[in-house]
């Protein structure tokens, strides 16, 4: 289109002398007749000469002949300035002489609608050229509508978007200030607020977000500015640093979450010991009756009961603590257990409450303050609060160990920490826990040993790594099918020297080559003569034990303590010790009692014997078990079962019962099973499935249950 262009035709003087014309004339009339047949030349010069006594008609015409482009007089801005001088005496003209202006078909809608048409005229040029300078030229001459409307929003739109881009507080200040009305003020102002955030705290740092909350507290960014501080603090997983968090920032809304971190970090294994040192650490805790709550339940020991088809929790008193009405339950470690209810599980505190809602499909124990939980076939983490760590968005999760959890996405493995955040990236093919400062992990079908930082500890040459045991000096290792051990640095101690190392019992492991073993130590120092006949049944049986091992010579077995000296020959067909100087051995299928000078005190006679504990032994002749004492003096009737579950005899033919050291049966025989719970107490299983509790620190029942 051609561009309107300001036309200077008229002068001030002159079009002070239209604006006094009202009426209609001659050349009016006659100059609407030439503009209807296309003769814009003689029509022009009417409509001028008619200017002086009519200033509406003759500006009219003369504004239709300059917005027209199909003639030479094309001039939107002469359009502009005659419809305007046409629109200023519609009032002196109508409706004096209105029907004379209606027999031209002049009317004040035509005035208006011409007015539209020339406003469109500028509308099309100022959204060619979409510039704020367009627009806003636009908007101070032009207000017919729709076009005012429409370049108002879109002046608004572009002044915004230009806003955005530059992306600074002070731009988004300028243009909320400048365009009150637009309907994208609100989302400026947001855009403000968070311009003003990011670049007040730009730095980083908590000094940077402590001054944005005093200079800007009505700002909505206050709650993460908030978060951050504490974000800082809570990164080293430190009691001592969230600590000085909270002495800090004392009106930080996440003080009291720094509070029950530092009770999750202080307080690992959740026993009572360690809360009440916590108590006495942190005297100001602000969860003062919780804290008492958990010391009385973890000094509480809670028991499963099924009452009908449902269980619940009994006390150590034998009261009922947790009604029945879970479909199962498990026992309480940490102060907390995992139910079951139609086909879905939840944790539950000692105090009856759950800490989630039945949303998993499986869990796992706590550990550390930490329970794995499986959805959809993913796991993922929560705390002792029920929060989920890490999101159950994961193939594997080991189990929280020092502070530090593998994780499984991919195929690949790496590691969290108690916040979840992802600490040792996703590089290896195995991984295993953390155990005294270091994890087994495996790449390119090796393994190795790496720290809490992920670093290699070891080089990667070994086919396996056992973790390195609790309190241990080193790690069994194997590389080419040939056993060594390497220490917590990662240095071999021991070449691969041996076919196969067993399992370290009270310092010492049996190590094999070319078919006989001695025994090493965990500095891998040869302790005994390398003389005994290696077997797979040398593997899983002969290990240091109260003191002494088992040692097998050809098809021989004898005794040597932890010096290597010989206690027995290796004379018998077998031997079970318990520490003491009375040991079960086997001769010509007979099972009799040795001393550890190889002295007899019973005769090889029995078809099975154990070894003595409490000063008494199991033993087995013509198919019936009973006990005997030092003497050999029977004790106890004969049964078809009669066996140990720790320091309890318990015994019977078709059913069970609890027996005395004595031989003297303490329950009845009526149980099918019977299992130690804990220290205190054992669990009767009854053929019918429900159990019986025994406490047996005082001999009598804590709870029975009533068919």
């Amino acid at each position: 289109m051609i561009k309107p262009f300001r036309c200077f035709v008229l002068t001030a003087l002159y079009l002070l002398m239209l604006s006094a014309a009202t009426a209609p004339t001659g050349k009016t009339k006659r100059g609407f007749e030439a503009l209807a047949v296309f003769n814009y030349f003689e029509a022009k010069d009417l409509f001028y000469d008619a200017l002086k006594r009519d200033s509406l008609g003759a500006a009219y015409g003369l504004s239709i002949i300059y917005a027209r482009n199909d003639n030479p007089f094309y001039q939107p801005d002469s359009a502009f300035r005659f419809i305007n001088i046409a629109g200023r005496n519609l009032s002196s003209s109508y409706p004096p002489d209105s029907l004379k202006y209606q027999e031209l078909g002049l009317t004040p809608n035509r005035v208006g609608d011409q007015l539209r048409h020339v406003d469109s005229l500028f509308f099309e040029f100022a959204q060619d050229a979409n510039t704020l300078e367009t627009w806003n030229n636009f908007l101070k001459d032009h207000r017919t509508e729709p076009f005012a409307k429409t370049a108002l929003e879109l002046r608004n739109n572009l002044a915004y978007r230009a806003a955005v881009e530059a992306g600074m507080a002070s731009d988004f200040v300028n243009f909320i200030e400048t365009y009150p009305d637009a309907a994208q003020l609100a989302e400026a102002k947001s855009n403000y607020e968070a311009a003003l955030y990011s670049e007040a705290t730009a730095i980083g740092n908590v000094g940077s977000f402590s001054t944005f909350i005093a200079n800007y507290p009505s700002s909505p960014y206050i709650v993460d500015a908030e978060n951050q501080i504490f974000k800082y603090f809570d990164a080293k997983n430190d009691p001592n640093e969230l600590l000085q968090f909270i002495r800090q920032f004392t009106q930080n809304r996440n003080v009291n979450e720094a509070w029950r971190k530092i009770y999750l970090l202080e307080i690992k294994q959740f026993d009572p010991r360690a809360i009440a040192a916590f108590t006495l650490k942190y005297s100001d805790y602000p969860f003062l009756e919780e804290l008492q709550n958990d010391f009385s339940f973890a000094v509480t020991r809670f028991y499963p009961v099924k009452v009908g088809d449902r269980y619940g929790f009994i006390d150590e008193a034998g009261a009922m603590r947790i009604e029945p009405k879970y479909d199962w339950v498990e026992p309480f470690i940490e102060n907390i257990s995992l139910v079951g209810l139609d086909n879905r599980v939840a944790f539950l505190k000692k105090d009856g409450k759950l800490i989630t809602g039945f949303t998993y499909d499986d869990g796992f124990s706590f550990r550390e303050g930490f329970a794995v939980v499986e959805r959809d076939g993913k796991y993922g983490l929560i705390n002792r609060f029920g929060e989920e760590i890490i999101p159950a968005a994961y193939e594997e999760l080991g189990e929280m160990s020092e502070g530090l959890i593998y994780l499984e996405r991919d195929g690949l493995l790496g590691y969290a920490n108690e916040t979840g955040e992802l600490v040792i990236d996703f590089q290896f093919e195995a991984a295993t826990d953390f155990k005294n400062g270091l994890a087994v992990v495996g790449r390119e079908g090796r393994q190795g040993f790496i720290d809490r930082n992920g670093e290699p500890i070891s080089d990667f040459r070994w086919d396996w790594i056992e973790p390195l045991p609790e309190n241990g000096v080193a790690a069994r290792a194997r590389a080419n099918k040939m056993f060594g051990l390497i220490n917590r640095l990662g240095n071999a101690v021991l070449d691969t020297l041996y076919e196969q190392i067993g399992e370290f019992h009270e310092g010492f492991a049996l190590a094999a080559q070319d078919g006989a073993y001695g025994f090493i130590d965990e500095r891998g120092r040869l302790v005994t003569e390398s003389k005994y006949t290696y077997s797979s049944k040398a593997l899983t049986e002969s290990y240091f034990n109260n003191g002494y091992a088992k040692v097998f010579q050809d098809e021989k077995v004898g005794l040597i303590d932890s010096t290597g000296r010989k206690v027995l020959p290796a004379m018998f067909e077998d031997i079970r010790s318990k520490g003491l100087d009375r040991f079960a051995a086997k001769k010509k299928g007979k099972w009799g009692f040795v001393d550890a000078t190889n002295k007899v005190w019973v005769d090889f006679k029995y078809e099975e014997a154990a070894a003595f504990e409490d000063s008494v032994a199991i033993v087995k002749m013509k198919g019936r078990f009973f006990l005997i004492d030092w003497k050999e003096k029977g004790l106890s009737d004969k049964y078809l079962q009669l066996d140990r579950v720790g320091n309890l005899i318990y015994g019977g033919d078709t059913t069970l019962a609890l027996i005395s050291k004595k031989g003297e049966p303490i329950t009845p025989f009526i149980y099918a099973e019977i299992k130690v719970i804990d220290d205190k107490v054992v669990a009767l299983i009854l053929p019918s499935g429900y159990a019986d509790y025994f406490d047996r620190s005082r001999g009598s029942y804590l709870w029975k249950h009533n068919d």
